[in-house]
């Protein structure tokens, strides 16, 4: 999980929680755990991506504040959100989001998609804010909105790869430190999360030299499949 997050810059933790939920665990066990972990992977395979030139410091300064707040948020109001209604709207987002990232990447007939020009950092807040709420209220809905939604506002699939890699680890430390001031220390599964961080961490520079070595425009298509299929799942496993 941790190779396709950090590669395409989300689905650690959109994946993750409903496979937990499954298994049994409830959320209150399961978002502390994403967190913990993606602290790691975030940090360490941020520090590989702006190695790779993947990390852009604009979207970290015009994102990581508000999606920082977010997460404040979240934890204030999560026990008064009726899940059902969050993933539903993840969902819907993350679809909306996929399928305008892939007919962008489609229709770009060249390697590099010419949108760095036109950045508009005003839409970085924005999302910043909606990922930070989603994040650590779920789990997950971090990367994939992200992801896509760095690129709306006119970055490359690669700086929005390494850039959403890099403040989802930054978001998590706001996240666990919140979570613990308003809830006390969490319960953590040791015996699942230990593994878990091992094989995440050990992923992160693999993941950030795949971003390195691929087509800007195949990773743009990519992205926008992972993300589009993500969202249908989420509201599949709603439904069924």
């Amino acid at each position: 999980m941790e190779i396709i997050d950090s590669a395409l810059g989300g689905g650690f933790g959109t994946v993750l929680t409903p496979v937990f939920l499954l298994l049994g665990f409830e959320l209150i066990l399961i978002v502390p755990m994403i967190l913990i972990t993606e602290i790691f992977t975030g940090l360490i395979g941020g520090h590989f991506h702006n190695g790779f030139g993947h990390v852009d410091k604009n979207v970290i300064k015009w994102l990581v504040p508000m999606a920082a707040l977010g997460s404040i948020v979240a934890v204030i109001v999560s026990i008064n959100i009726p899940k059902v209604a969050l993933n539903i709207y993840i969902g819907i987002l993350i679809i909306l989001l996929g399928v305008w990232m892939l007919i962008r990447y489609v229709r770009s007939r060249k390697n590099k998609v010419k949108l760095e020009v036109k950045k508009k950092n005003w839409k970085l807040p924005i999302i910043g804010g909606i990922i930070g709420f989603n994040k650590a209220a779920s789990g997950g809905g971090f990367g994939p909105i992200a992801t896509a939604g760095i690129s709306w506002a006119g970055y490359d699939s690669k700086k929005s790869v390494g850039s959403t890699t890099l403040a989802e680890g930054i978001v998590c430390v706001v996240g666990l430190a919140t979570y613990i001031i308003m809830k006390g220390l969490p319960v953590i599964n040791w015996s699942i999360a230990i593994p878990l961080w091992v094989g995440a961490v050990i992923a992160t520079y693999p993941a950030a030299l795949i971003v390195k070595k691929m087509n800007t425009k195949v990773l743009g298509i990519v992205v926008a499949l992972v993300v589009t299929v993500l969202g249908a799942a989420m509201l599949l496993k709603l439904i069924l």
